[in-house]
């Protein structure tokens, strides 16, 4: 007889934008037990892999303030293109100090992650984001690295 092989179960895909290399390298190490984590340092290569597959990211981590405009670049553009990725969108940021009066703080308050990112705090928000925590994460311990 022929097996019949096992459904396949594809772990949530979660783009991370952020120009900061060690930002990358500690979300992907916080998240890859559970997803699978893209990095890139751009918003024109976080647009570009999204374009390439609208539907791939079941969520996006992008940094606030960047080079290239950060999240005030990303959020119209999603906005126009992809609308129904702004839910699964947030927004990091190291910046405390700025945020009071600040217009795109107060429209998106409710989705922006402060860094450093917390592990049990980014994998609760994903989760609701996403619907279900993936299988395979488990529980974040105290000594895990953070995000910078």
């Amino acid at each position: 007889p022929t097996p019949i092989p096992l459904p396949v179960r594809r772990r949530p895909q979660v783009l991370v934008i952020d120009d900061d290399p060690l930002v990358q390298r500690a979300v992907t190490r916080q998240l890859s037990t559970g997803y699978d984590v893209t990095a890139v340092g751009t918003v024109a290569e976080g647009l570009a892999l999204i374009e390439a597959q609208p539907a791939r990211f079941s969520a996006v981590l992008c940094d606030v303030v960047m080079p290239d405009g950060g999240g005030r670049t990303y959020l119209p553009e999603i906005r126009r293109r992809w609308p129904a990725l702004e839910a699964r969108t947030f927004f990091i940021t190291g910046g405390t100090t700025s945020v009071v009066g600040d217009a795109f703080y107060e429209a998106n308050f409710e989705r922006v992650l402060q860094k450093p990112l917390e592990t049990r705090g980014l994998l609760a928000a994903l989760a609701a984001c996403i619907g279900s925590e993936p299988e395979s994460a488990p529980a974040p311990s105290r000594d895990q690295n953070e995000a910078k």
